[in-house]
């Protein structure tokens, strides 16, 4: 079995029906809707009954019998009413498989129906008759009573008393006989004779079907399959929960599907050809000619039985399904690297019902699922060449037949599910020096003895030998016949095309011309040969001699008998070629010959008219379609590098309803649509081989074997797809609806929630695609936005308004009573106005609301921000001013006390020399001095308190602003707010017991600059140098006291952040002593870490290292970060050391948020100046924590760390 063909997701699926000849499926749901498809799944037709559809039955015609508590109703396959008869509830319906004779049973009658007219009614007490009509509509026989009523030509002709109550019920095909069974018996009646049989079991029985014939009967217990044949039980097979059956024609086969979901297919004894599972258990179940067809309560699968025919139109059947997105693109899904030898195909080889990707490799064959997975991979330990699938011992199951490379005839079979292999050699063709090779092509039962037959071809070199079609015995391999040929052989046509029920063969030739004047096989004339499925010849036609060849495919495109022959004729020098149709009986309906040659191509409806078109390449370059009477109907120029290897499908692969045209040309890949327009290209690194298969899902899945095995599809849905008719309906109902709620709740001035329903509707007509309804609810959305938006502007205007009146209010109250100029408030006023302008403007406007607004806003805007902002601007014009002529975009804040006063100063660093600083003088009398640095203490011991746990971010945050607020206001003139505008800032102060650094001006400075202070001495700084040997490095000294467990886990942080970046040393505990801490100051490091304690020095493991010893010490010019108490000595002692930055803690903090600000100091160091790098690790961490407040840095914070 080659697996799902396809699945339709459906909502409460109750009945199920499939055409005798398999071309039609019918479905029926509990909300009344019935379905009508084709074998492939195509939707033909639906519509809906008043009630749920409780039965039905589809005739060959495609006509549909639909039963439901309302009655019965006849339907067109497209769905359309013909007749429709008002009843009791009716329980079952059936029809015959032409459509002529039909049964309906319905609570109180039983109807007989001519074509789609009642003829017959008869009336009867039982509340649950049921029955059925035979194929050929003879005989219809329905249980009601104690009575099995027969009816023939419209009118009752007998009725048998059954003394128990009939359970079941089924009639042959031919009306002769009936089998039904009551609760534990089995019984026939033959209708010809009267006589009546019957069988106690002494189980009770279940579920029960027959064969078509009548002859085998398939019925289950509790716990058993038993299996009877002409009335005679033929096996007895242990299977429990059985919930539903059915029988292949020949009675050969059983489906049996469970109440736990699974789905077995067995032979009478007992083997097991197949095994599905499905979501739920089946409601239903069919075998109809080579197709097994499943229903659930949700679902439709169709599962096709190893395909025993070939037609080589190179049209897939199975069409990709119409699903949401609506549109996506065709990508690679998946892809895996392949040897250069590999090949492979599709087929379901496990018989789980799911398709595999069979891949060979070398000796090896690999089965992938559709994700490209392996499921199994087995080494044949011998070498060869093509693998094929054939199901050459006729259990629905294929198997995978090996050929060699020549000379060698022979070729293997091997059994995927037994691992089994069968050889076949031909020792007759060896004692030929030429080489050639015997390429099995189907298998079949030719002579009708139960056991199939291999056809092969016979293949030879370019010499004088035979060449031909044999068949051979599978079991033996024994050859039974030998069709011989001069010409190569190209088997194309399996199948039966005469429609008189035997399968026939048709094949094309390559003439070599190698042995024209052999008087035997001469092999110089091309042609086309039907042979019956028992090798003789049916019919042959000529192409003519020369090197020409001729390749075929058939179906029915046009409306004579049976199927028709499309040959694609073209030479070796590509100056011939002709396109032809033959009759099934070998008679030229079309043709045209050209002085080029056509290749293969493919046969399909390309444009979806109902009629098929051929679509061929040519010598030109030219791929073409062409009508079923070979008129040209399009064609485009592709290139010369279409050739005879180039290859041609035709497959509705993006389930629009339209076929598409995949060309594979050499190492391109092309789709084109109907009209022959290239939607998709691509390009692989080698020649490259195709294969469309559908997995599940929506979407077919296109395989691509060149460099890689690769799968493209278009975006898909998991699991089985849904039905594009139930998802259109259902969505289009829901934007419907969502669309008559926004026009009630419009109507209602309910215009925000009209908006919102109707943007959900627009929603879903968009993913729809309806153009129409995406207009008109893109207008009404339109519409009511513009409501709303004016709505919205006119309470805009009422709260603007308001809003700077009570501003001019508060003004006026502190302009009066405090004698003090308001300037926020002046400022919001001021900068609402022009918003307040271009709102009550857009209000009166009927259109380019934005224009009208920026028209007016943006002038007053300007006017607005440049009063807002008078000192600004003008600082921002010094600062401007000095950047041009040589400023370094850093300012020198000097806040210096003298004489019980502070002498403030601002200065820019030039390239030129000043002359002139300017300062201003703040007079602070002892005492006022005393109580703003008690209140900074009192203030910044909140800050101890938040490191202790003792008190909440937020309000150590709020005492901070207080206290930067409290030092700005007393120490900065308000001129001077004006013009410290500059990205780094370098303090000079004198009392370094206030946070100078957290000055607070609508921020923080320590965020707002890229601050340091600087400090005076009158010691040189001495920078010992040193080589650098390689690329950064970093010391880390991790608690040298082992009583800071915080300490170490802070150290290992950032230990594993600078070890991504650079060399690191980590000294830790004990083993940083004074030698060994001073031997590596003095090795020259770029940075260098301290976490521990500060007591007049850094406390080592065995004694403080003083200011005095780190001047002496320290060599290079590192950063240096000392997380311990602040010392100002110590800062003193690494700056005059060299150092190039000290960074220090007002408090010692030990933990991750300190390790973490330390570690994005040094990332941003290697990227940023100084200053710049400890600004933004500040600015991280503000919002996390306090640990930014705590760090002092002294030093030049415009250096870059090299």
């Amino acid at each position: 079995m080659s697996g799902n063909m396809g699945q339709e997701a459906h909502h409460g699926i109750t009945a199920l029906s499939v055409s005798e000849s398999g071309d039609y499926i019918a479905v029926g749901c509990q909300n009344g809707f019935y379905y009508i498809f084709d074998t492939w799944g195509n939707l033909l037709g639906s519509g809906n009954v008043p009630a749920a559809v409780v039965s039905l039955d589809i005739a060959d015609t495609g006509e549909l019998l639909v039963g439901s508590s309302a009655g019965y109703t006849f339907y067109t396959k497209e769905g359309d009413l013909i007749s429709s008869y008002l009843s009791y509830p009716v329980r079952t319906v059936s029809m015959s498989s032409d459509g002529t004779s039909s049964l309906a049973c319905s609570q109180r009658n039983l109807y007989i129906n001519q074509g789609t007219s009642m003829v017959y009614q008869l009336e009867v007490s039982d509340g649950l008759p049921f029955g059925a009509v035979s194929s050929d509509g003879t005989l219809a026989c329905a249980k009601a009573e104690e009575s099995v009523y027969c009816f023939r030509n419209g009118a009752l002709h007998k009725s048998y008393t059954i003394e128990k109550e009939v359970e079941h019920l089924f009639v042959s095909k031919d009306g002769k006989k009936v089998t039904f069974a009551t609760n534990k018996d089995v019984g026939y009646i033959d209708t010809e004779t009267g006589n009546i049989s019957s069988k106690d079991l002494g189980l009770f029985i279940k579920t029960m079907t027959t064969s078509p014939d009548g002859c085998t009967t398939l019925l289950s217990t509790a716990n058993q399959l038993i299996w009877f044949k002409n009335g005679s039980i033929l096996s007895e097979l242990p299977i429990d929960s059985i919930c539903c059956l059915s029988l292949s024609e020949d009675g050969s086969l059983a489906a049996v599907g469970k109440e736990d979901g699974t789905l077995q297919v067995i032979t009478p004894d007992g083997t097991l050809i197949a095994a599905y599972d499905f979501e739920s258990s089946p409601v239903a179940l069919e075998i109809s000619q080579d197709y097994l067809t499943v229903c659930t309560d949700t679902s439709i699968s169709v599962v096709q039985f190893f395909q025993k025919t070939r037609t080589d139109t190179h049209f897939y059947s199975i069409p990709s399904r119409r699903s949401l997105p609506l549109t996506s693109p065709f990508e690679e899904v998946w892809s895996l690297p392949v040897e250069h030898d590999a090949r492979f195909f599709t087929a379901d080889m496990d018989g789980d019902g799911l398709t595999e990707i069979v891949l060979k490799e070398g000796t090896t064959i690999t089965l992938l699922d559709e994700h490209g997975a392996l499921k199994t991979k087995r080494d044949l330990e011998i070498p060869f060449s093509r693998l094929f699938p054939i199901d050459t011992d006729g259990n629905n199951i294929p198997e995978i037949c090996i050929g060699y490379n020549p000379p060698h005839f022979d070729f293997s079979v091997y059994d995927w599910r037994d691992e089994s292999m069968k050889d076949y050699y031909f020792d007759s063709f060896k004692n030929i020096t030429s080489q050639g090779s015997v390429i099995p092509f189907t298998a079949l039962d030719s002579d009708n003895d139960g056991e199939p037959e291999i056809v092969a071809t016979v293949w030879r070199s370019y010499v004088c030998d035979v060449r031909g079609v044999i068949a051979l015995d599978y079991v033996s391999g024994a050859i039974e016949w030998f069709y011989h040929m001069g010409p190569g052989i190209w088997p194309s046509v399996i199948d039966d095309i005469d429609g008189d029920g035997a399968v026939e063969i048709v094949v094309g030739s390559v003439a070599p011309c190698n042995c024209e004047d052999d008087e035997e096989y001469p092999d110089c004339e091309a042609s086309v040969t039907a042979l019956s499925g028992t090798g003789e010849e049916l019919w042959k036609v000529s192409m003519g001699y020369g090197f020409k060849r001729a390749q075929v495919c058939a179906d029915d495109i046009c409306e004579d008998e049976g199927e028709e022959i499309i040959g694609f004729g073209y030479e070796a020098s590509w100056n011939w070629g002709k396109l032809f149709i033959l009759s099934c009986h070998g008679e030229y309906l079309y043709d045209f010959e050209v002085d080029y040659s056509i290749f293969p191509g493919a046969v399909g409806d390309i444009d979806g008219d109902g009629t098929k078109e051929i679509v061929a390449l040519d010598s030109r370059g030219y791929i073409s379609v062409f009508a079923p009477d070979l008129k040209e109907k399009s064609k485009k120029l592709i290139g010369e590098s279409i050739t005879q290897n180039s290859q041609v499908y035709v497959n509705d692969i993006n389930g629009d309803g339209t076929c598409e045209i995949l060309l594979v040309v050499e190492k391109g890949l092309f789709i084109l649509d109907k009209d022959l327009a290239v939607i998709w290209e691509k390009e692989f690194e080698d020649d490259i081989e195709v294969a469309l298969t559908y997995f599940s899902g929506c979407k077919n899945t296109l395989l691509v074997l060149s460099d890689n095995l690769y799968a493209f599809s278009y975006k898909d849905t998991e699991g089985p797809c849904p039905l594009w008719e139930v998802t259109e309906r259902t969505l289009t109902e829901e934007g419907t609806e969502y669309k008559k709620t926004a026009e009630s709740s419009f109507t209602g001035g309910e215009y925000r929630t009209s908006r919102m329903y109707f943007e959900r509707a627009l929603d879903i007509f968009l993913n729809l695609e309806d153009q129409e309804m995406i207009d008109t609810v893109s207008e009404r959305i339109a519409e009511v936005s513009a409501i709303i938006f004016k709505r919205d502007v006119k309470m805009g205007t009422i709260f603007l308004t308001v809003f700077d009146g009570g501003l001019c209010v508060v003004i006026l109250y502190y302009w009066i009573s405090k004698k003090r100029w308001y300037r926020l408030a002046e400022g919001v006023f001021l900068l609402s106005l022009p918003f307040l302008l271009g709102l009550s403007q857009v209000y009166y406007a009927s259109g380019e609301y934005q224009s009208v607004f920026m028209r007016y806003a943006a002038p007053s805007l300007v006017i607005s921000l440049i009063i807002v902002l008078r000192q600004k601007v003008y600082g921002s014009l010094r600062t401007m001013a000095s950047i041009l002529s040589g400023h370094k975009d850093m300012l020198v804040l000097s806040i210096v006390r003298s004489d019980g006063l502070y002498r403030v100063s601002v200065e820019s660093i030039e390239e030129k020399f000043n002359p002139v600083k300017e300062s201003r003088e703040i007079v602070l009398s002892l005492e006022r001095r005393k109580n703003i640095i008690r209140t900074v203490k009192l203030k910044m011991g909140v800050l101890n308190e938040f490191f202790s746990g003792h008190t909440s971010s937020s309000y150590a945050e709020k005492a901070l602003k207080e206290t930067g607020t409290v030092i700005y206001e007393h120490f900065i003139p308000e001129d001077f707010s004006d013009i410290l505008k500059a990205k780094f800032l370098l303090l000079e102060v004198e009392d370094t017991e206030i946070p100078w650094e957290l000055m607070y001006a609508d921020n923080f400075f320590a965020v707002t600059y890229g601050i340091s202070r600087r400090i005076v001495s009158t010691e040189a700084v001495n920078v010992r140098p040193y080589t650098r040997k390689g690329g950064r490095r970093a010391l880390i000294i991790s608690d040298p006291l082992e009583n800071l467990p915080d300490a170490q886990t802070e150290c290992e942080i950032v230990y594993k952040r600078l070890k991504q970046k650079m060399e690191v040393v980590l000294v830790e505990g004990c083993d940083a002593n004074l030698q060994r801490i001073a031997n590596q100051f003095g090795q020259g490091f770029d940075i260098i870490h301290f976490a521990g304690h500060v007591n007049g020095g850094l406390s080592l493991a065995d004694g403080v290292m003083t200011p005095e010893e780190v001047k002496e010490f320290i060599t290079g010019t590192p950063v240096v970060f000392v997380n311990g108490c602040k010392s100002e000595e110590l800062a003193r002692a690494f700056l005059l050391g060299g150092a190039m930055a000290y960074v220090g803690t007002v408090h010692p903090i030990h933990d991750r948020s300190a390790a973490e600000i330390a570690a994005d100091f040094y990332d941003f160091s290697l990227q940023y100046q100084i200053g710049e790098a400890l600004r933004r690790a500040r600015d991280a961490h503000i919002t996390k924590d306090l640990v930014w407040a705590s760090l002092v840095m002294y030093g030049d914070p415009t250096l870059k760390l090299l």
